[in-house]
Order: C-alpha cells, then sequence, then structure tokens
C-alpha cells in the first residue's frame, strides 16, 4: 500500500499512520460481559520503528508522551527504552512501554479499562434491580397481571443504557489509544531521525493490534 501511494504522489508515512487506525482482529474471545455490553475491556497496539535512539532521544520521547497523554502519570526512562503508566478516574489505566536495542525501537501501548467495566457492570447491576422492582410495581398499580412484563421492560431499559455508554466510551478509548500510538509514530518519524543506518527514519510496515476486535 505504501508503495502504491508513493506512486500516486501520496506521503507512504501517512498510510503507515492510518493503518494503526484500524481495527483488527482479536486473539481472544471476549467474556460474557464484554459481549453483553458490546465493547472489549483491553486495547494494545505496537509499532517498530528502525531508528537509532540514545538516552536523551529516549527522554524526548517520554516528553513526547506526557504531552500526547494530558494527564499525570509514572514513567521511567534510560538508554534502553522507557515505561510510561497513567490511570484517570474512570478506573482506566494506560500504559506504554518503548525499547531500543541501538538498531531498532519498539513502542508498546495498552489500555485496560477492566476496572472501568467492573464499575459499569456493578453499576447496571444495581440498576437492574430496582428497575425490576419499578418496572413490577407500575404494572401492578396500571395493568394487574402484567408485572413480569413490566420488570422486564425495566431491565431491558437499564441494559441497553449500560450497553450505550460501554459502547460511546469504548469509541473514545480506542480513539485515545490511536492518539497516542500516532503522536509516537510523529516523533520517531520527525524530520532529523536517522536510522541506524545513517537514512531517514520510516516507520517499518509492522503494526499489531491485540483484543481490539468489539464484540456487538
Amino acid at each position: 500500500m505504501k508503495a502504491a501511494a508513493a506512486q500516486v504522489g501520496v506521503d507512504p508515512a501517512l498510510v503507515e499512520r492510518a493503518a494503526r487506525l484500524v481495527t483488527a482482529t482479536a486473539t481472544a474471545s471476549p467474556s460474557f460481559i464484554e459481549r453483553l455490553f458490546g465493547g472489549r475491556a483491553r486495547y494494545s497496539g505496537e509499532a517498530h520503528f528502525p531508528i537509532d535512539l540514545d538516552e536523551a532521544g529516549v527522554a524526548q520521547l517520554m516528553s513526547a508522551i506526557r504531552i500526547s497523554v494530558g494527564q499525570p502519570g509514572e514513567g521511567h526512562s534510560s538508554a534502553l527504552g522507557l515505561t510510561w503508566r497513567s490511570s484517570d478516574d474512570g478506573g482506566a489505566v494506560l500504559s506504554l512501554t518503548a525499547q531500543t536495542d541501538h538498531e531498532s525501537t519498539s513502542v508498546t501501548a495498552e489500555l485496560d479499562r477492566r476496572g472501568t467495566l467492573a464499575v459499569v457492570a456493578s453499576m447496571a447491576g444495581v440498576g437492574s434491580v430496582l428497575a425490576v422492582l419499578l418496572g413490577g410495581s407500575l404494572a401492578n398499580e396500571f395493568a394487574p397481571g402484567f408485572e413480569p412484563a413490566g420488570a422486564l421492560l425495566g431491565l431491558v431499559g437499564v441494559l441497553a443504557v449500560a450497553r450505550s455508554y460501554w459502547g460511546s466510551s469504548t469509541r473514545t478509548a480506542r480513539d485515545r489509544l490511536s492518539h497516542v500510538m500516532d503522536s509516537v509514530s510523529r516523533f520517531l518519524t520527525r524530520p532529523g531521525n536517522v536510522t541506524s543506518g545513517g537514512e531517514q527514519a520510516v516507520p517499518m510496515a509492522r503494526t499489531k493490534s491485540d483484543r481490539t476486535g468489539d464484540a456487538s
């Protein structure tokens, strides 16, 4: 694809960045809760760059990650690479690692939302119980004999709201991870970075997304 893009005058680096936004097939089956709410709890992305980073370059990459994430976090960098971890109030944890072997740099990012899923599932469970009781009570008052239907309607309503919220937050999470990986790619392929062979740095056409599919 990058070769074809170059032939028609499109920057191959832009094609590489766009490829990171494409959802890949999941490598593991979603859990029952994930299928119920229609979205996975963990997303990850990986990219490899044929670029030689020294300790100063790794520190600059750490700064670029901090700016891209846009929220407080903890990290460590050295000549061997870096680690970065940040969590938000909703329970989602974003972690990044970069490893350099003086010939290439590998970057892996993971967004773990299992804490958020647990909160949503708990609230949905409590809401379902209340909705069943309320639905049954209202049906008993206004349409005696239809208590089961009223309870079921209340349960379905709560699950629909929970699924809608989780689906929306899932799209936001995927966009967030893509934004971080794209920022890393822009930093590592910016003018001035060179490969270990002395050429202009271009990201290798090898990316990986793990557990990024959504269940409906």
